[in-house]
């Protein structure tokens, strides 16, 4: 089974080199590494150029303008091949043997529309940022089920045979947008958790409250299109309506906890703030245990109380995104309606 792999870049020469240089290294004779350059500096022009002489099952196409992930991909898939599209971001590593197990996949499920993987533990970067919140989507992940309803961007593969374009105008949960409408239409989609990438990502605190605001906030515009809500109410108990993405019920619980203990404590200054910071470290204990194992009791300590705050950061984001969202999305029809008035 060959594979077309598809490759956004905009600059980043740093992380591209390791990401094709594995990839180039499980390529077999059928396959074809499309690098979709989207309007880069010339350095990233000119190291494509000289692998493409080495390398015959790499092309590079470089776009004369930058028109965003998404329309890379898109384009990606316009000038691809092969009956299998893997999709990988150019700032992630893949293991070895994990285009190997895409083919194995396929080959095992062909009735599967979709296949989407994670982060690996291994981590590039020693800040205690990165590596929290590489190990947190490490964890989260690693409590899916085999049938999923998201892709994850960094690395997944569809075959061409069910894909739909990749959402061009919204950013930070294009991917999830994408996989719930797949779902939707009737097409499955399954977590492998061996399927993993190194994130060449090194956060600072600055980037991560940037970065843990902007996801929740585009997760909001899925939230609403895909009624996330029924996710976490009781009555619905069918697998297909009791998740919304990679989002577990016991995370939104947690925010809302950590939101209480704070509201709380204005009012009853010390015994509501305990009562929730206790049922939020019961609510977190298995991460908490997840974080020692993985990086040590220190790591693990500092982590309860960054991550009171950044549930508070991605609660702030995800109110302000329902609230953008919501609102953007009840207009729409009104102006629908003044355009057909126009017209």
């Amino acid at each position: 089974m060959d594979l077309s792999i598809i490759v956004p870049v905009f600059n980043r020469l740093d992380v591209l080199t390791p990401c094709l240089e594995a990839l180039l290294a499980q390529l077999k004779a059928g396959d074809e590494l499309l690098v979709i350059d989207d309007a880069s500096d010339w350095p990233i022009r000119e190291y494509l150029e000289e692998l493409e002489k080495k390398n015959k099952n790499l092309c590079a196409h470089h776009l004369p303008v930058n028109k965003g992930q998404g329309f890379a991909r898109n384009y990606g898939v316009s000038q691809a091949k092969k009956s299998i599209l893997v999709f990988i971001d150019s700032d992630v590593q893949i293991l070895e043997g994990g285009l190997e197990k895409i083919r194995q996949f396929f080959n095992l499920y062909p009735e599967s529309a979709a296949v989407t993987g994670r982060l690996s533990l291994t981590h590039p970067y020693p800040s205690f940022f990165s590596r929290y919140k590489n190990a947190y989507m490490n964890f989260i992940f690693g409590l899916q089920s085999f049938d999923v309803n998201f892709l994850y961007g960094s690395i997944c593969a569809i075959q061409k045979k069910d894909f739909i374009p990749w959402p061009e105008k919204f950013l930070w949960g294009e991917d999830t947008e994408l996989g719930m409408t797949l779902t939707k239409m009737g097409k499955k989609i399954t977590f492998m958790s061996d399927l993993e990438v190194i994130h060449y990502k090194n956060y600072s605190l600055g980037s991560l409250i940037r970065n843990d605001f902007l996801i929740p906030f585009g997760f909001a515009r899925s939230f609403w299109l895909f009624q996330g809500w029924r996710a976490y109410l009781p009555t619905f108990n069918k697998e297909s309506e009791s998740k919304f993405s990679h989002i577990q019920p016991i995370q939104v619980y947690s925010l809302l906890v950590v939101l209480l203990s704070i509201v709380g404590s204005y009012f009853f200054p010390w015994r509501t703030t305990l009562i929730c910071f206790l049922i939020y470290l019961i609510l977190n204990f298995r991460f908490f245990i997840f974080l020692v194992s993985a990086e040590g009791f220190v790591f693990g300590f500092m982590s309860i109380f960054w991550t009171f705050i950044d549930q508070l950061i991605m609660f702030s984001g995800a109110i302000s995104g329902l609230t953008y969202h919501g609102v953007k999305l009840l207009m729409r029809p009104i102006f629908r309606l003044g355009e057909s008035v126009e017209k």
